[in-house]
């Protein structure tokens, strides 16, 4: 009386795997493991069965249940311990952004000075493996001369991260290369006005592509700031929003507007901050635009490899208050 069951809920069982799967491949980061989301639903799955089952399972041995279950096991940790992780219908996702960073001092007068400029390939992985994988099974690994980042570099890593997750994207690889080819967009000015008693008001234009991102800090330097206004529904004193627990910073991301015309700031706003050293790490990217070095390593990668890639500029300002 219970196969039919059994056979309908094995079914149920495959549809879930077909719709679940794909979308498991969104959730692993290097602090979420997407296979445990999947092994988290498939559990309930076969609780879900077992509850359901309970008479039958009554009425079978104990022993004969034991071994079935040691058989399972097994089987479970022997797959999960040989087979390979990824295929082209579960490939592993990679992302490896061209980039062009410099590094920029501006002192008391308001005169900034490019200290050093660097440009190289940055490659990072959304994935619980990390970039060792394609290191260590891809035919051509990752790009030439790579060298693995610290991630506890400068503000937020040094890294031009596509949204606020530097703790779940942390291990990456940085390969030197030529300039991208960028139409060099990025542009900050800074202007200052002392308002008494160690404060200081900083009106920060930026200029870029459509999507700028910029990290400030650090935090407790910062006072105020216009962005405040708009959020104060849930904002701490000052308009500033709760500390952040990846960064001694705070993190805005800016889609939409660009200045491409060189009409106008993209991005303009104050900031009312303390006396002493402030950071400001500011990046664009340009999402469908693709250097040849960059074409060249993602047309290598294998099947089972998912990657994307786009160019990106980056400035990292050090401030004299």
């Amino acid at each position: 009386g219970h196969i039919l069951p059994w056979i309908v809920w094995a079914q149920f069982l495959v549809l879930g795997a077909d719709f679940l799967v794909p979308l498991s491949g969104r959730s692993g980061t290097n602090t979420i493991p997407g296979d445990v989301v999947v092994a988290a639903v498939y559990g309930w799955y076969v609780g879900t069965t077992l509850t359901l089952s309970a008479r039958y399972l009554g009425e079978a041995e104990r022993r004969v249940m034991q071994r079935v279950a040691a058989v399972a096991l097994g089987l479970g940790v022997g797959m999960a311990w040989v087979a390979f992780p990824y295929s082209a219908d579960r490939p592993k996702r990679l992302f490896v952004q061209h980039v062009e960073r410099s590094y920029i001092e501006w002192t008391t007068q308001n005169v900034a000075r490019v200290t050093a400029t660097e440009t190289g390939l940055l490659t990072s992985a959304i994935d619980w493996n990390g970039i060792g994988t394609v290191e260590r099974h891809a035919p051509f690994g990752l790009p030439n001369g790579s060298e693995y980042c610290d991630a506890s570099l400068g503000l937020y890593g040094r890294f031009p991260h596509l949204f606020p997750v530097r703790d779940m994207l942390a291990e990456a690889a940085w390969a030197p290369a030529a300039r991208p080819p960028v139409p060099t967009l990025l542009d900050v000015g800074i202007s200052r006005q002392p308002l008494g008693e160690g404060l200081v008001n900083l009106t920060l234009d930026i200029r870029g592509h459509t999507h700028i991102m910029f990290v400030i800090g650090p935090r407790a330097q910062v006072v105020e700031w216009s962005y405040g206004l708009r959020i104060d529904k849930w904002a701490s004193g000052g308009g500033l929003p709760p500390p952040r627990p990846d960064c001694d910073c705070l993190f805005v991301f800016s889609a939409g507007t660009s200045s491409e015309n060189r009409t106008g700031a993209a991005l303009s706003n104050w900031i009312v901050v303390r006396e002493g050293m402030l950071q400001l790490d500011v990046w664009t990217m340009y999402l469908k635009q693709r250097s040849p070095e960059l074409t060249e390593y993602l047309a290598r990668l294998p099947a089972w490899v998912d990657g994307a890639g786009w160019c990106v500029e980056m400035q990292l300002h050090s401030i004299q208050v």
